[in-house]
């Protein structure tokens, strides 16, 4: 397999990256009331079906020994295998991942794995969430059969066998790259979901309101102008149709082995199409029971008395079957009533709205045949009733076309996510990069720190953004001469002094800001070494030896001062800024472009937005310098971790990190790492 895989992956069994396995005792939690117990929440087998849906939401609490709750107790990242189950139609060997919201969910409790499940823990050095996405890839191969055992009614996992399972490993700056690729594309399938969720709802509503139409002569009413039609008249049900009650004992018949299929309401599925398959068999007498009462023909149909109310079902004329008492059979006088025409009446919203009125219920709704027979039913010309079905059956021809798209559409989203994981497994769904280093030297280091030997020490390669390569190999020109400290500060004290002139109509823009707008500017947007030197301060990450300076000097020359503007210390003009605004070529037309877009993303936010972009920006780079892995969660523990003033920001980062994806500012392992400064 190794010969298939991408540059610098490996292939690891899983038993080599699980730092930790426990669960899947039969039996170990008790039910006990007594000092040595505690109530913990816990998340058993018959909870992985309902996980995504409703993180744990059917979890239950129970009494679980103290001595146990901290080697079951759930942390994030890790996964709960599903090693015993029931039922032939589903394997098991389902997999979920412990997030953010799992931990969340009755904060008042621990969290612990208990029967049916097994608490898989990745080694730290890996991303669990990749480990998990091609987990469920796996097992969705339908390769997971082969790893289970038991019979049809009780399942388990062959666990020492599945744990020998191969796994396509990538170094871990990769696996964090496709991780939040899977993130990003699996979440917008779900908003696709979401949004055809209301297609079928859409579509029947359109039917609803194209039967109302018809039976209430809106859909014609245009049609009838000019024409000498008859106007609508109302009539009795029984007037235009025979009523008959097809089994008037209402006795239902004995059951008989090939019998003849009595057809009930129960026995229509919701196209409408009769199961006479499965459908209760009766002898040959009650077919000729009621063949003495009644003969089908085309265009008959069944109508709902008991139970499910209403609902017309068209019948097969062929009477090789018999009919329940639970239906009354309608047959449309053909000389008076366009069959189709009485079956949309009977079908729509209006007629039903009128049974709904004067239907009485006693263990179950009901609706007599006296009633049905004196049903008033609203009758336009024979010409206007076939206008009407023709009208009908077209419009309905284009929502059926619209239904099978989105069937056909629905079909293959069902399959994208497998196919997006088998792209994801095979390299394809992000880039590999010679900076990441190579997953064989991370093996090995999992595997000696296992082993308890002292891992050899691996050399990480410098990052080199690729854009600037030819500029490497051309500094010693003259193009590109190699800028001394000072060439650098002075195009640092440039660079600030465009970003507040770009800034000056900005209400919102004070100090905090133009800092956190520096830290990006330079870190994300141009990337250029500058002598930065920025460590870690309360309101994000902070240049002081820069700043002071700068600061120093252009309100000495009074290129800018500070106004008090309730309570935001703005930055405006000072009487010599325009001395701030000379060019001195050291940014491109490019680049500053590309300055001035990035500046409008915050233009009228206050200083909030930006420390918040600015320092979850720092720590997300930090993590790749580091080559640890990267999750929501994490990222959101080091931004709290940060500063304890961070914690106002806490119920916002969700969104912070969504607007940066959207925004495009992302990390990708430039720079210097931020870390406290050193206290002197």
């Amino acid at each position: 397999m190794e010969k298939e895989l991408p540059k610098n992956w490996v292939t690891a069994e899983l038993n080599q990256i699980f730092s930790y396995v426990i669960g899947g005792d039969w039996g170990k939690d008790i039910l006990f009331d007594n000092d040595d117990y505690v109530e913990a929440l816990c998340i058993r087998g018959s909870e992985i079906k309902n996980w995504n849906r409703d993180k744990g939401s059917t979890a239950s609490l129970r009494k679980i020994k103290k001595s146990s709750l901290n080697s079951r107790k759930l942390e994030f990242g890790d996964i709960l295998l599903e090693i015993s189950g029931g039922g032939p139609e589903q394997p098991v060997g389902r997999t979920v991942i412990v997030d953010d919201e799992a931990l969340n969910y009755e904060k008042e409790t621990d969290k612990v794995c208990t029967n049916f499940l097994r608490l898989v823990r990745v080694d730290k050095k890996l991303n669990s969430f990749y480990v998990n996405h091609y987990l469920q890839y796996f097992y969705h191969l339908g390769e997971i059969v082969k790893y289970q055992g038991g019979s049809n009614n009780l399942r388990n996992l062959k666990y020492k066998e599945y744990e020998t399972i191969s796994i396509p490993l990538p170094p871990l700056s990769e696996q964090n790259r496709i991780v939040e690729k899977l993130d990003r594309l699996f979440g917008q399938l779900e908003v696709i979901k979401t949004s055809m969720e209301k297609i079928p709802v859409l579509l029947k509503n359109f039917r609803q309101q194209v039967l109302t139409q018809a039976v209430t002569g809106k859909l014609t009413e245009e049609w009838i102008e000019g024409k000498e039609l008859e106007n609508w008249r109302e009539t009795k049900l029984s007037i235009i149709a025979d009523i008959i009650d097809p089994h008037p004992s209402h006795r239902t018949p004995s059951e008989v082995h090939n019998g003849i299929p009595y057809i009930g309401i129960g026995d229509i599925d919701k196209n409408g199409d009769i199961d006479f398959t499965n459908a209760r068999k009766v002898s040959e007498n009650i077919l000729n029971e009621h063949l003495n009462r009644y003969t089908l023909r085309d265009g008959d149909f069944i109508f709902g008395k008991i139970g499910t109310i209403g609902r017309p079902i068209i019948i097969p004329s062929i009477q090789n079957y018999t009919l329940s008492a639970n239906v009354i059979l309608i047959k449309p006088r053909l000389d008076v009533v366009n069959s189709k025409f009485l079956f949309y009446y009977l079908d729509s919203p209006v007629l039903l709205q009128l049974i709904k009125a004067d239907t009485k219920s006693t263990s179950q709704p009901a609706y007599g045949i006296k009633k049905m027979r004196e049903q008033i039913v609203p009758l336009p010309s024979t010409k206007e009733q076939q206008e009407i079905v023709s009208r009908v059956e077209s419009l309905f021809a284009k929502a059926d076309a619209i239904e099978e798209k989105y069937k056909n559409l629905k079909a293959k989203i069902e399959t994208l996510p497998q196919t997006i994981l088998h792209k994801a497994f095979k390299g394809e769904l992000s880039e590999q990069l010679e900076t990441d280093g190579d997953a064989r030297d991370l093996l090995e280091e999992i595997l000696a720190l296992k082993n308890g030997k002292k891992p050899k020490k691996n050399v990480a390669k410098k990052y080199v953004k690729p854009d600037e390569i030819l500029r490497i190999v051309a500094e010693e020109s003259l193009s590109y001469p190699t800028l001394s400290t000072r060439d650098k500060k002075v195009q640092r004290k440039m660079l600030a002094t465009h970003i507040i002139n770009q800034s000056l109509e900005d209400k919102s823009f004070g100090k905090t800001k133009f800092e956190k707008l520096l830290h990006l500017i330079e870190c994300h947007v141009l990337q250029r070494d500058l002598n930065q030197n920025y460590s870690v301060q309360a309101a994000g990450p902070y240049d002081g030896g820069f700043t002071k300076t700068f600061w120093d000097e252009v309100l000495k020359s009074k290129w800018f001062a500070f106004e008090q503007q309730g309570t935001l210390k703005r930055i405006v003009s000072g009487e010599n800024q325009n001395k701030s605004v000379k060019e001195y070529g050291y940014f491109s037309n490019e680049e500053k472009q590309k300055i001035n877009d990035f500046i409008a993303i915050f233009e009228n936010t206050n200083y909030e937005r930006p420390e918040i972009v600015s320092t979850l920006y720092a720590v997300w780079n930090n993590r790749i310098k580091r080559n640890e892995a990267i999750t929501d969660h994490l990222l959101k523990e080091d931004f709290l971790n940060w500063d304890p003033g961070k914690a106002k920001y806490k119920d916002r980062l969700d969104k912070a990190l969504e607007w940066m994806r959207e925004n495009g500012i992302v990390p990708n392992g430039w720079g210097n790492e931020i870390k406290r400064s050193k206290r002197k």
